[in-house]
């Protein structure tokens, strides 16, 4: 077992790069440790992408392949701009990067612009308020669905 875990170990760090926190690395390998004991980790699993994505199309008719792709409509670049700031409460900016096909800078960009289209945006603002709805429906039927 300690042979399995010394392989896990070195192999995650090859991914050391991807992560920007020192607590990612430390949640990183305890899921790891846990998994290799077959034991379900005490720390919550990170929000399934999927989730998130659902309810976006669901709420504002966005698909993922239409937020992760290089269109600049004003629904694709709000929904990324949404998706960007729900995500980014769980996980660090290169993370959500990678996800949406983007650089970690405009990740950034997007986290100055959420507050602006908020304040100042009414159409945004109702976007928020959908998806925020329609995310909080999604993960009650999740949980009724594991019990």
């Amino acid at each position: 077992m300690k042979n399995r875990i010394k392989e896990a170990r070195k192999y995650a760090q090859s991914f050391k790069s991807d992560f920007t926190k020192e607590d990612d690395i430390v949640l990183f390998f305890e899921r790891i440790e846990a998994f290799l004991a077959g034991v379900e980790s005490a720390t919550p699993m990170i929000e399934p992408t999927n989730i998130i994505f659902e309810a976006i199309e669901k709420a504002i008719g966005v698909s993922k392949d239409e937020i992760t792709s290089t269109g600049k409509r004003r629904r694709f670049c709000y929904a990324r701009v949404i998706y960007s700031n729900i995500r980014h409460l769980e996980v660090s900016e290169h993370v959500v990067a990678k996800e949406l096909n983007r650089h970690r800078t405009t990740v950034l960009y997007y986290f100055k612009k959420y507050e602006d289209f908020f304040n100042y945006v009414p159409e945004f603002r109702e976007f928020v308020k959908k998806i925020k709805s329609e995310l909080g429906k999604l993960k009650y039927q999740k949980e009724l669905q594991n019990k």
